[in-house]
């Protein structure tokens, strides 16, 4: 669900996910969007090596999350309507 929100909220062509569970019980999860026009040799591993890739300041990551988590919830009553 949150891939596809990045997708649409964002115009990501594809979201990558990586993931860390060390030592103690949790996890850690990246969600990174892959956007139109990314040069290739950036995809998948080397997107976090972008130096052109769109950053946000806190205000900008904060709103990113509530359009993400808002659309999320209606991804979830809509499928809960069904």
């Amino acid at each position: 669900r949150l891939a596809r929100a990045l997708d649409e909220c964002c115009g990501a062509e594809r979201a990558y996910m990586e993931f860390y569970g060390e030592v103690t019980p949790h996890l850690h999860v990246f969600l990174t969007a892959r956007y139109p026009g990314l040069p290739s040799e950036y995809w998948r591993a080397n997107i976090g090596k972008w130096p052109d890739a769109p950053m946000g300041g806190a205000e900008e990551i904060a709103a990113l999350g509530a359009r993400l988590r808002a659309h999320v919830s209606q991804q979830i009553e809509a499928s809960a309507a069904r």
